[in-house]
């Protein structure tokens, strides 16, 4: 077993499966948690006499790690957390394969976000869906307290680019689940005291095209500094990297859970803050 990222007082996560493959690229070494990578073929020596807060089991296709494997660490680690993190290849896999049962998924472009939330949960001590016992089902899992971010609103207008009234109406009712105010960009008048009052900008569409690059560049090019924040539909990983290129601040992958985009809001704001 290999530790990276060891910092005194850190949460202990355990990761094993394709921790390698592309997808993940990033994910995991950019943690500040206390990180033990252990490969798939050593699984079976454990005992369960370390402690863990998290097991992760990445998998970049679907069933390349074996249900055994899955069925030990949860065995073994009866009271530890354990989460599937995948990779694009695993997108179909509720449909047409074998996913591992009571398992919660969390996709690539997911984890970012879904991981912090977790860790903020722990420091906070209070539960975290993924500490629910196998045997939940999706509503009690989407009915778990999630992190608090205190009792922080957003104070100024969240721009939202979309280019149909239903499109935007789904963005909004998101949005104001958790306090923002919300001005349609195609159907506003961005004179400077309006754009002054903009605290983020979020754009939603449904797939990488060049069409949409023009778009971020236009919403970029209106609002300047304000952090932009894509929702896109399973989004890859090249489409990612070309879009944070182009300068938007986080993507959030469709469907999205309400925490995940108030997630992304509050790290893309936050950071902006902290380089001005």
């Amino acid at each position: 077993m290999v530790r990276e990222n060891e910092p005194m007082g850190s949460q202990q996560i355990l990761v094993t499966g394709e921790y390698w493959h592309e997808d993940f690229s990033g994910l995991i070494s950019s943690s500040s948690a206390l990180i033990t990578l252990c490969p798939v073929e050593k699984i079976q020596q454990m005992t369960g006499a370390e402690n863990f807060d998290l097991i992760v089991v990445a998998q970049g296709r679907r069933e390349v790690i074996d249900s055994e494997t899955v069925e030990h660490l949860q065995s073994v680690f009866a009271t530890t957390p354990l989460v599937a993190l995948l990779g694009t290849w695993c997108e179909g896999e509720v449909r047409s394969g074998t996913p591992w049962p009571g398992i919660p998924r969390v996709y690539w472009h997911q984890w970012e976000g879904r991981f912090e939330q977790f860790l903020q949960c722990l420091d906070a001590d209070e539960i975290h869906s993924w500490q629910l016992p196998a045997t939940a089902t999706a509503a009690d899992r989407i009915a778990a307290p999630g992190p608090h971010f205190g009792d922080e609103n957003f104070e100024g207008i969240v721009a939202v680019s979309a280019w149909t009234k239903t499109q935007y109406a789904m963005i909004e009712d998101a949005l104001t689940a958790f306090g923002a105010q919300c001005s349609w960009v195609e159907r506003a008048t961005w004179d400077g005291t309006a754009k002054s009052l903009v605290k983020a900008v979020v754009l939603d569409d449904d797939s990488m095209t060049s069409d949409l690059e023009t778009r971020v560049k236009w919403v970029l090019s209106t609002f300047g500094q304000v952090p932009l924040v894509l929702t896109l539909g399973f989004p890859r990983k090249d489409e990612i990297e070309a879009l944070k290129e182009l300068g938007v601040k986080a993507v959030v992958s469709k469907p999205f859970k309400l925490g995940d985009l108030k997630q992304a809001l509050m790290l893309a704001t936050n950071s902006t803050k902290v380089s001005q």
